[in-house]
């Protein structure tokens, strides 16, 4: 069976940047052509297409401008073993983010540059709206643009 164009649902709670909350389903690419397995949220996010598709938890669909979304706490399915060979290309990085509105996120994010410029610095200026931060309760995805300030973590 060809499952190129089946999509998967992760389950989300999407906090935007005027402060309303909402809670349902993103829609994920159930595979992708540059790794094996799904296409991660951030990479669905950092898609050129201005707006995804939220099928709410109360029923319905309500379509967002990624523009408008400031951070999304969602769980994804494992990342396919690869052998460890983007693990040996990956530094974790640990970074403490103060977001518009005052919350703050500490965590660990994954970073793969090269390592003259594997700085927090230097990740953060990378190209992408969107990113990862693992904290000791959830996945958050990010978006740069709310971000207030960002700070190395101890």
């Amino acid at each position: 069976m060809d499952d190129w164009g089946t999509t998967d649902r992760l389950k989300a709670e999407i906090l935007l940047g005027d402060g309303a909350h909402l809670f349902g389903e993103l829609f994920v690419q159930g595979r992708v052509p540059h790794h094996d397995g799904p296409e991660t949220l951030v990479e669905m996010l950092n898609r050129p297409e201005p707006f995804t598709a939220v099928a709410l938890t109360g029923g319905g669909v309500v379509f967002l401008p990624k523009a408008q979304i400031a951070l999304i706490a969602a769980e994804e399915p494992p990342v396919p073993d690869d052998g460890g060979l983007r693990r040996s290309a990956v530094n974790l990085v640990g970074l403490e983010l103060e977001m518009l509105g005052g919350k703050v996120l500490t965590g660990l994010v994954s970073v793969e540059l090269p390592p003259t410029h594997a700085r927090p610095i230097d990740f953060l200026n990378e190209a992408g709206a969107f990113f990862s931060l693992a904290t000791h309760s959830a996945t958050w995805v990010v978006h740069r643009a709310f971000l207030r300030g960002a700070r190395p973590a101890d």
